[in-house]
């Protein structure tokens, strides 16, 4: 399970830098690419520029850019993270890679 976590971490931040860091023209073919390889995500919340409970790190990453920060617990129980926006004044919660909760 950690390898695997590991290796959706790292797919997110890749997703998260490679939209973020293009000019408009190039984030239009980016984002629809990724709507070719990720159908099921939740776009309208994303253009808007949105996040929902049950979005995984990757949706998130799109919509919002990469965080400030990050507050990692590893245990038993999994991974729970806590992803801070400083500009945003907003706080995510992540269990395993999805979105819980936030607080703003």
């Amino acid at each position: 399970m950690g390898k695997t976590l590991v290796i959706v971490f790292c797919i997110a931040v890749a997703i998260g830098v490679a939209v973020f860091a293009l000019t408009s023209t190039q984030r239009a073919e980016q984002l629809a690419q990724l709507k070719v390889e990720h159908p099921f995500w939740d776009w309208e919340m994303i253009a808007q520029g949105k996040v929902a409970i049950g979005m995984s790190e990757a949706e998130v990453r799109t919509s919002w850019g990469n965080p400030g920060d990050v507050n990692r617990s590893v245990g038993s129980w999994g991974v729970h993270e806590q992803w801070v926006y400083a500009g945003r004044y907003a706080y995510l919660y992540f269990e395993n890679g999805i979105l819980t909760s936030w607080q703003n």
